[in-house]
């Protein structure tokens, strides 16, 4: 099943959920999100993840895994770190950009109704509840997204960036994820208000891809404006792996199955 092999593995869940960033330098903010994510209206999280922000970077982990996702801002590049076989491997905004440019023209002349609108997207936008909540409709695809603005306009900037570009890595690394631009057309929306989500919906309606049935996740997102001592020594042990680790090319480093396992 398509949705099983593509869409339900944990990164690939994140990546469909991370809804914000922007392009914008954000130095000396620290902070933390985690991020549980489930299917429909069930009650327990088929992932978690937790993104531990420090200055311009962010260091996110899935919840028991032995994979570092680092955004090196001031780089414009991720790093993944592997921590069973101590390696690394870098992978640049300019790759990402240039490779999601052949995603969007391959998409565009497809004939398939999801990637067809996921290359294009064009949303009816409708906000209640004083703004807070958002709804991006299409027949194809809707988002519905609660949102709560921050107490420094730095962390919303900095979340937002992150997950911009998250969301192409992503589609990098998961060939059969969710293109990302429907997402970037929220986060486009959502960054005039200064706004993070606090719970994400995303539904796909009935097609072939999804065996002629709905289908659904959602995602709750905590923010905590600061980082514990716990966890600033974390990001500095993550600094020293980013330090030592042995880099490999990317193909390399997916060869041997992390990046595919996560």
């Amino acid at each position: 099943m398509f949705l099983q092999q593509a869409f339900l593995t944990p990164r690939i869940l994140s990546g469909l959920l991370f809804l914000l960033g922007v392009p914008l330098a954000v130095q000396g903010v620290e902070f933390r999100v985690d991020t549980q994510i489930f299917l429909g209206d069930g009650d327990l999280p088929v992932s978690e993840n937790t993104t531990l922000f420090s200055g311009e970077d962010a260091f996110d982990s899935i919840v028991g895994g032995t994979e570092i996702t680092v955004f090196k801002g001031a780089e414009d590049c991720f790093v993944l770190l592997d921590l069973n076989r101590k390696l690394k491997t870098r992978i640049t905004t300019d790759q990402l950009l240039q490779y999601t440019a052949l995603l969007k023209e391959k998409a565009s002349k497809s004939k398939d109704p999801l990637l067809k609108f996921c290359a294009q997207p064009k949303f009816d936008v409708r906000r209640e509840d004083n703004g807070k909540n958002w709804q991006f409709f299409d027949q194809v695809l809707q988002y519905q997204v609660l949102t709560h603005t921050a107490k420094d306009e730095a962390v919303a900037e900095q979340y937002r960036r992150f997950c911009d570009w998250y969301a192409r890595l992503n589609a990098m690394l998961r060939p059969q994820a969710l293109l990302p631009f429907p997402r970037l057309v929220v986060n486009e929306q959502i960054a005039r208000e200064a706004a993070i989500p606090k719970t994400v919906r995303l539904q796909i309606s009935p097609q072939r891809r999804t065996e002629n049935q709905p289908f659904e996740i959602r995602s709750v997102h905590a923010l905590v404006e600061k980082l514990s001592p716990e966890e600033e020594r974390l990001v500095k042990q993550f600094q020293e792996h980013l330090a030592t680790f042995e880099e490999v090319p990317v193909t390399e480093y997916q060869a041997k199955g992390q990046t595919v396992q996560n």
